[in-house]
């Protein structure tokens, strides 16, 4: 059987010094390069071709006034040659490891299981070297079938079978490095899409469907209709603090918001997250059934809280989401934190911020926190509500967090935990 051929494709700017690590770290096994320029102002051009000349790599170079993602992804798949019969998809601030290439080699040869195209397992590294966000998996190997991409930033093809490794299987695929955290350049600085909300709202639909994906047995319920529509006020909170504003200062892509009740929280962050172009997704974690706080607190105490089910505070909580018009940015869901961080470590989901509101004794509190420090990414931040240092409300809550973490900051009656 006949080794298969694989080109590379790739969109440029600006980054051909770059694009040379890239181009390297796969160059055993590609037969033809197929790169758009989109507008480069410096020697990137020159710097590719005379490159991939040098290691005998047949190639074309196209210039093209860039317009969205999609157009040039789509142009430079246009410009593969019909005899070739994959396409591996990257970024020139990422490489595949030269010890990957026999599990990219034997997807090849085995057809991709009879599939059109297949998720890649992506490690971002930041500046000291250290993983996060993994796996962000990314659709990077297709079938040479013509495939369109569509979408301004985030840009996705349509109309194929795409194999997606579940959890514990990511060892079995080829993993690829990301490097943008630790390179920037001006094309990064500048990318002119996440200026427009309308740019990011594409953005978190695209996101939070990959997420949905990769959870597999989530449905999104905001693609159904509401059953009900409650009158019900949102309870007051401090959630308009300034830990959730410095937020949206870090390039976070994955938020557990645990402890939801009608979405006050998650309003607030998911605002924050528009406020400053973030594509984030907020998984709303919550049984939606109150809490024994609410109940023996006589200044908080109502009927209305004892009588209000379950299937009450979560039709709240979707409907007061949906008239906010933030749905492209949450996820529901229903179930206690226990068990939903049982889920997520089955999954292999890991979070960049975590924010924790759910249990009010002690022991709550110490096994929630027992149960999600674990899936916070290093260089992640856990935010715990309800920590006053007068000691006067919520006394359980401040002794946990003092007995679990050696060193945090609070401020306003939130606490802060970044892990190292």
């Amino acid at each position: 059987m006949e080794k298969p051929l694989l080109a590379l494709s790739f969109i440029v700017k600006n980054e051909g010094k770059y694009a040379l690590d890239m181009i390297d770290s796969v160059s055993s096994i590609i037969a033809y390069a197929c790169v758009v320029d989109t507008g480069s102002t410096d020697e990137s051009i020159t710097l590719i071709h005379d490159f991939l000349l040098a290691r005998n790599i047949g190639h074309e170079i196209i210039t093209t006034e860039f317009k969205s993602f999609s157009d040039a992804r789509n142009k430079s798949i246009n410009i593969v040659p019909s005899y070739l019969d994959y396409i591996l998809i990257l970024d020139c601030d990422e490489e595949i490891p030269r010890d990957q290439h026999e599990l990219l080699l034997g997807l090849m040869n085995n057809s991709i299981n009879g599939y059109d195209g297949c998720y890649f397992p992506r490690v971002n590294l930041v500046d000291n070297g250290t993983p996060f966000l993994y796996p962000d998996l990314q659709l990077r190997l297709l079938k040479n079938k013509g495939f369109l991409y569509f979408g301004d930033v985030h840009e996705m093809p349509q109309g194929g079978e795409w194999l997606m490794p579940s959890s514990g299987q990511f060892e079995k695929f080829p993993h690829i490095y990301h490097y943008k955290y630790i390179r920037k350049t001006s094309y990064e600085l500048n990318e002119r899409e996440y200026q427009y909300q309308s740019i990011y709202r594409k953005h978190a639909v695209v996101r939070k469907k990959s997420i949905i994906k990769v959870l597999e047995s989530i449905a999104d319920p905001f693609s159904k209709e509401l059953i009900k529509n409650l009158q019900t006020e949102m309870q007051y909170s401090n959630c308009a603090h300034l830990y959730f504003k410095e937020v949206v200062e870090k390039d976070i892509k994955l938020i557990a918001n645990i402890g939801c009740k009608e979405g006050l929280s998650t309003i607030l962050l998911a605002e924050q997250l528009i406020m400053h172009g973030k594509d984030s997704t907020i998984i709303a974690i919550d049984t939606w059934l109150g809490s024994f706080y609410k109940l023996i607190n006589e200044d908080t105490i109502s009927c209305d809280d004892i009588n209000i089910n379950a299937e009450d505070f979560y039709s709240q909580f979707l409907e007061n989401i949906k008239n906010k018009n933030l749905t492209e940015w949450v996820l529901p869901l229903a179930l206690d934190p226990h068990n939903a961080s049982i889920f997520f470590k089955n999954r292999g989901i890991y979070f960049d911020l975590i924010n924790l509101d759910f249990s009010h004794d002690y022991n709550g509190v110490i096994s929630d926190l027992n149960d999600w420090w674990p899936l916070l990414n290093s260089g992640g931040e856990l935010i715990g509500a309800n920590y006053h240092e007068d000691n006067i409300a919520c006394p359980d809550i401040k002794r946990a967090y003092d007995d679990f973490f050696e060193e945090f900051e609070s401020l306003e009656g939130k606490c802060r935990i970044k892990k190292m």
